[in-house]
């Protein structure tokens, strides 16, 4: 699938989707990109993994995803030149595939790679 195609709000629902399985999954404002989990408690809560930390720091903990600044280097000499403004994330599904993702967003990136992780576990 085209990740990387997605909104942050289609991205953020996916994600609660997984997260949350018994629950139902909304994103009700154009404006925000916040997925709503609606508990079967009756309570709810709003997730935006592609832009907090609170929320995408534990899903990077547990899968073990790497986060990594993409840098610049110059041809001829090697000679490092400083940071490209892109991150680069990478993790490894169960069934031992190589996913990887690279974006401005670091946590967008690594919320590509959780979801391409997941894809190739259901594969």
């Amino acid at each position: 699938m085209n990740y990387s195609g997605m909104s942050d709000a289609q991205m953020n629902a996916l994600i609660a989707k997984l997260q949350y399985p018994e629950s139902s999954v909304a994103t009700p404002y154009s404006h925000r990109p916040d997925a709503y989990i609606y508990h079967r408690n009756n309570t709810n809560e709003a997730r935006d993994y592609c832009n907090s930390w609170a929320d995408a720091g534990p899903i990077i903990q547990n899968n073990l995803i790497s986060l990594d600044s993409v840098y610049n280097f110059t041809d001829e000499t090697e000679e490092f030149i400083g940071p490209r403004g892109m991150w680069n994330c990478v993790g490894i599904s169960k069934g031992e595939d190589f996913c990887r993702a690279e974006h401005e967003n670091p946590l967008r990136a690594a919320m590509i790679v959780f979801l391409m992780m997941h894809e190739a576990d259901n594969a």
